[in-house]
């Protein structure tokens, strides 16, 4: 089986993850976001897709619990958190949310050179695409928290600064996690074992979260309205984290990250403009700031492949 997934060509697991955890997931998650009790949500998707986890790990003869394993549920700890920020930022802007995404990979392309050694050259191209990137998006920010919530295309004060402390929180856990998924592939660690340990440990911490801030009680009314969404959006997001993995295997970080990133950055921008109409939150020139970061992460992509 595993002689197979290795004689896969290595784009195949990207457009996979395309499609499921930048389309699929990305439109579940604006739906389920705009409700309440995210917290109970999270508890209720966790459980589904650690049952799923762990019974492909067994099935497949990879369900391990040891020191290596470990760190994965811790991060998978965190992951709860992150989870739960990031569906509070797509409940404000989906696009906005995807448009930030860059930050995840350029966090594990940082590391991942500190600590495995897979040195880039920096090019003029990749120099511009960074300046452009992290330009566009301080110009985005700065004009979202100077907005007064006058105008449509304005986003409301209290909500931008909650956005950005959301973003802020899912970056630094999904950076580093990022990099951990490349550490563990080299190490070999099989995605059986690696994928149980991570969502058994996110629904640990989902559990945490939701003690902290709805109590343990179950909305069960809702639950039962949720699940059908939620056992799907559970199936999205165990194949786009197995896709990611997966391409680890077949090519190097600094080929498939900026792929990644141009995806992150791309598709779930465009599910949000379609499917909820968000291009009528945007000004003009945060239009434009949307489009150069754009421009700016397939020059960094192109760079890097």
């Amino acid at each position: 089986m595993g002689a197979f997934f290795l004689s896969i060509p290595w784009f195949v697991p990207i457009l996979s993850k395309v499609l499921f955890g930048n389309v699929v997931a990305s439109y579940l998650h604006k739906r389920m976001s705009l409700g309440s009790r995210l917290p109970q949500k999270l508890v209720l998707q966790f459980t589904c897709t650690s049952v799923l986890a762990i019974g492909a790990a067994w099935v497949l003869d990879q369900l391990v619990f040891n020191s290596t394993t470990a760190p994965v549920v811790a991060l998978g700890v965190a992951n709860a958190w992150a989870c739960h920020a990031q569906w509070k930022a797509h409940a404000v802007s989906l696009s906005r949310t995807s448009f930030f995404m860059f930050g995840n990979g350029a966090l594990a392309m940082l590391l991942t050179t500190v600590f495995l050694g897979e040195v880039q050259i920096v090019t003029t191209t990749l120099l511009m695409g960074i300046i452009l990137y992290f330009g566009a998006a301080l110009l985005l920010t700065r004009e979202d928290l100077r907005a007064t919530g006058t105008v449509p295309e304005e986003l409301d004060p209290i909500q931008a600064r909650q956005f950005y402390r959301a973003v802020a929180t899912y970056t630094l856990v999904w950076g580093v996690a990022n990099f951990v998924v490349k550490y563990l592939s080299v190490e070999e660690v099989p995605v059986g074992t690696y994928l149980s340990a991570w969502y058994s440990g996110s629904l640990l911490g989902a559990w945490i979260l939701k003690w902290r801030v709805e109590g343990l009680r179950f909305d069960w009314e809702l639950a039962r309205s949720d699940m059908p969404r939620i056992e799907v959006l559970s199936i999205a997001i165990i194949a786009n984290l197995a896709s990611i993995y997966w391409a680890h295997w077949l090519a190097p970080q600094l080929v498939i990250f900026p792929l990644l990133l141009v995806a992150d950055l791309v598709a779930p921008a465009v599910v949000g403009f379609v499917f909820f109409k968000e291009h009528r939150n945007f000004s003009r020139a945060q239009l434009c700031f949307l489009g150069i970061a754009i421009i700016g992460g397939i020059l960094v992509a192109f760079t890097q492949t």
